[in-house]
């Protein structure tokens, strides 16, 4: 499945993004059980969205620092 998660620059820091990641992780957490997916990667636009999602648990790929991904494994552990 693939989408696309971006907050208006008007409305940034402001908590926002926080609330769809954690919507978009517990979405795919409930999808898992059907699909059998391991895990959610994404690719961040920038480095400061790489920070972005490195908080909420992702982890970088070794050859892309903007392409992480966090395990089904740990989303469920942090919901």
């Amino acid at each position: 499945m693939l989408g696309r998660l971006a907050v208006d620059s008007e409305h940034q820091r402001k908590g926002y993004g926080d609330l769809l990641v954690a919507d978009a992780l517990k979405r795919s957490l409930a999808l898992s059980k059907q699909l059998a997916s391991f895990a959610v990667v994404v690719d961040a636009i920038s480095q400061g969205a790489a920070i972005f999602y490195q908080r909420h648990g992702f982890i970088e790929f070794l050859d892309d620092p903007l392409k992480l991904y966090v395990t089904v494994k740990t989303i469920e552990k942090s919901i």
